[in-house]
Order: C-alpha cells, then structure tokens, then sequence
C-alpha cells in the first residue's frame, strides 16, 4: 500500500515538472526591420544688390567700389541723380521666403544732425518703396525698416524685389552740405515663407525679420 502510493507520489512530482517546463516556451515572438526616416531641412539664402551706375555719363560725379562692401560716391553736387540699385534677390536653391531691407543714412560731419537734414532722401526711398508696394516701419536710432509683404520664390522670374533705384540730391541744399560725407548704409535679412503669414507691421513675421537687424 505505501509502495504504490509512492509511486503515485512520484508520478505526480513527474506530472508538474512536465508542465513547468511547457510554461516556460509557451510565448509567441516577432519583431519588425527597422525603418529610418530621414528629414532634411530647407534653407534660406538671400542677396543684397547693391549697384550704383550713372544715368547720364557726362555726369562730373564719379563712383568706385570701397572696402565696405558699397560704393565711394565723389564730387556730388546739389541737383544730382545718383543711380543706385537696392533688392533682395533669393538665390537658386532657397526655399521662399519674406525680405526685408534696413537703411541707415547719416552725414558722418553732422552725425547729430544738427545743421543738416537727411529727411528729403528718406522721403525719396519711402515715395520709391510704396510704389513697389513695400511696407515701412521706423528702424530705431534714425533708420527706416521695409518689409516686402509677399513670398519671393527663387524658382520665380520674379526673384528680386527692388526698394529704390534712384537718389536726387536735392538743389536747395546750400553750403552746410559742403564737404559732407553721407553714409547710406543697406542691409538685408530674410526668414523662411513656410508656416509664417505674410509681413504685416506688428505681426510674427516681422518681429522675426527685425531680430535679424539687431547688432
């Protein structure tokens, strides 16, 4: 009697390891390749033009390139017309994007501008720019901002946005503008088209173009 129920005994020690070691390989697996996605980002890429050519080559006003990256205007007389060209042009591989131009002019002899008046050649780039369709905006220490409130694509014909192609110096101006040396300084910054809404005075775009101007 107890020989048999050892073998019972045993038969069932037997019977739990069996299931034990079926528990064990009781899963099912998989697994997938894996799969890479890659994002390549965009870019933009804009120019200043920055050219300055005479409309009448009797003209006793003269011009050539300085180390500034601009051009060195001499012998300028009241009455004058200075051809100068000023845009934005977004170069081949760019994405779209909004453009905006800063001009800063000054009379390095009257720096304060206590005795002469750089009004009149702003108004003529500000008369030049709203027939072009541009926005302005006041630049801060004496500059004005203009925002182009279009998309330029460089895949356009259309890829250049011109502000101003002319300057009058203008005839009224007497003996305090003799010897002056006038700076008009130009410069250009750009922010991707994509996810942004058009430049308006005030809005997103155009406090992201002016962070482009500080410094």
């Amino acid at each position: 009697m107890k020989k048999k129920n050892l073998l019972t005994a045993a038969a069932s020690l037997a019977l739990v390891a069996v299931i034990g070691v079926g528990a064990t390989l009781a899963y099912f697996t998989d697994k997938t390749d894996v799969k890479t996605n890659v994002f390549t980002t965009g870019n933009v890429d804009v120019e200043l033009i920055d050219e300055a050519f005479k409309v009448d080559e009797n003209e006793v006003w003269t011009f050539e390139k300085n180390d500034k990256g601009g051009y060195h205007y001499s012998d300028v007389m009241p009455g004058d017309q200075i051809g100068k060209n000023v845009a934005v042009a977004v170069q081949e591989g760019s994405q779209d994007c909004y453009v905006a131009i800063r001009v800063f002019i000054t009379n390095t002899s009257d720096p304060e501008g206590l005795v002469t008046d750089m009004q009149p050649l702003y108004d003529q780039i500000v008369a030049a720019s709203e027939q072009r369709g541009w926005l302005c905006a006041d630049g801060g220490a004496g500059s004005l901002v203009f925002y182009y409130p279009h998309a330029i694509s460089a895949n356009s014909a259309e890829n250049t946005a011109y502000l101003f192609s002319y300057l009058n110096i203008p005839g009224e101006w007497g003996n305090e503008y003799v010897g002056a040396e006038l700076n008009i300084d130009v410069a250009a910054a750009a922010v991707q088209a994509a996810n942004l809404p058009a430049p308006e005075l005030g809005n997103t775009t155009v406090d992201e173009l002016n962070k482009l101007f500080v410094g």
